[in-house]
């Protein structure tokens, strides 16, 4: 903390980044609070998707969660975070893994060399605004990845 606010001293452009995982969301919400409360300077918060590398490959049974699953929670941290009005994004999340509402706040975040999209993600309407997931995810996807069409969201 004394790093951020030593930071914010000098007028240094601050960006949180909160990768979520199982144990972090159990508490996003604290979190969120936590941020907006002591940290209302910084010019951005980042929620980011998990990827599956490094130390995450070992333990992704234990830190991986379906967006799906926590879309709910997701939605009410990006809302009470915008309505404070803090800038928020999504990053690493697939547009329809994620509720309608929360599209606006996501990015196309993945490098292009890291980023790929599945054969079923082909015909999708948004392809071009979705990020896409990583190669290295290939096995470990949503539940819920299928192609927007058009008027079936």
């Amino acid at each position: 903390m004394h790093g951020i606010y030593n930071a914010a001293k000098y007028s240094l452009k601050l960006e949180i980044r909160v990768v979520l995982q199982r144990p972090t969301l159990a508490r996003l919400p604290q979190l969120s609070d936590f941020i907006y409360r002591n940290f209302p300077f910084v010019n951005h918060i980042a929620l980011m998707g998990l990827e599956n590398m490094g130390y995450a490959v070992k333990n992704w049974d234990q830190l991986w969660m379906d967006p799906v699953d926590y879309a709910p929670i997701l939605e009410r941290c990006v809302r009470s975070l915008f309505l404070r009005r803090m800038h928020v994004s999504l990053y690493n999340h697939q547009l329809c893994t994620l509720p309608q509402s929360l599209w606006w706040f996501a990015r196309k975040s993945i490098s292009d060399y890291k980023a790929t999209y599945l054969e079923e993600c082909q015909t999708c309407e948004a392809q071009e605004m979705c990020g896409g997931l990583f190669t290295s995810s290939k096995q470990k996807q949503s539940r819920s990845l299928q192609p927007i069409r058009r008027n079936s969201r």
